[in-house]
């Protein structure tokens, strides 16, 4: 590993209950490197998602957690217009000890 390793602050994405996306379906989720087993290779891309599971120091807005699994069931599903855009999703933030180990991550 080296020290612009950033994968270590990341949780691979389980897509069971996140999203079902159709393989043969031209939608958003078959066009995006997504961590799952392998970190993608993030340098060279137009867009990154990265998901936040943190809220702890939420006012009003408890469970925000929920919020990057619940925007990539909607996002995977979007039709997919043919762009040169390579989109990578590294997946979420590992949610630190406290929450301000999470910003630190951040």
């Amino acid at each position: 590993m080296d020290s612009t390793d950033i994968s270590i602050y990341f949780d691979p994405i389980q897509l069971e209950g996140v999203s079902e996306v159709d393989p043969d379906k031209k939608v958003m989720g078959n066009y995006i490197s997504i961590f799952q087993k392998k970190f993608p290779d993030y340098k060279n891309a137009h867009l990154a998602i990265v998901g936040i599971k943190e809220d702890r120091n939420s006012v009003d807005n408890s469970g925000s957690a929920l919020t990057p699994d619940l925007f990539r069931n909607f996002f995977y599903k979007l039709s997919y217009c043919k762009a040169d855009q390579k989109i990578v999703d590294l997946g979420n933030i590992k949610t630190g000890h406290n929450a301000n180990d999470t910003y630190f991550a951040v």
